[in-house]
């Protein structure tokens, strides 16, 4: 019998490095009504946040957390994370995060903590690029515009 030694090795125990990645449907596919509007998730328009997402429309798409009032926030304060990937799936749009320490610990101790995408509709770059949407950040909230979208997934 052949045997094959891989090094280095070592013998120690193995140290929990952190900030692990989460995942969660952000959009279904389906319909909604927003504030007047029907707002129409479908697959092509989905894929185009996808496709604005991977093209970098925002040189960041952060995991904001919900201030008193559930209002969308950029403040850099309310930060507890990143967007690392989209992933377009045949029941919506799903996002995978790479959270901050706090962001990582917000999740553990609530991984039912609901959604919500902030759009950015006929988004006009400074350097002339155009998206037709492109999500800016996602926010972190008791009081999801989008209910049941399952819970975050370690």
């Amino acid at each position: 019998m052949t045997a094959a030694v891989l090094t280095p090795f070592t013998a120690a125990e193995a140290v929990e490095l952190g900030n692990r990645s989460w995942w969660k449907r952000l959009l279904p596919i389906g319909e909604i009504d927003y504030k007047g509007r029907r707002l129409k998730f479908t697959h092509d328009y989905l894929a185009g946040l996808k496709n604005a997402f991977d093209d970098k429309a925002y040189d960041q798409t952060a995991f904001q957390l919900a201030d008193a009032a559930n209002t969308h926030t950029n403040d850099p304060e309310r930060f507890r994370g990143e967007i690392a990937e989209m992933d377009l799936r045949d029941d919506g749009l799903w996002m995978r995060l790479s959270p901050t320490d706090a962001g990582d610990k917000v999740l553990e101790e609530n991984p039912r903590l609901g959604v919500s995408a902030r759009i950015v509709e006929g988004y006009d770059r400074a350097d002339g690029k155009h998206f037709p949407a492109a999500i800016q950040h996602v926010l972190g909230t008791l009081d999801p515009r989008i209910p049941g979208l399952g819970a975050w997934q370690a």
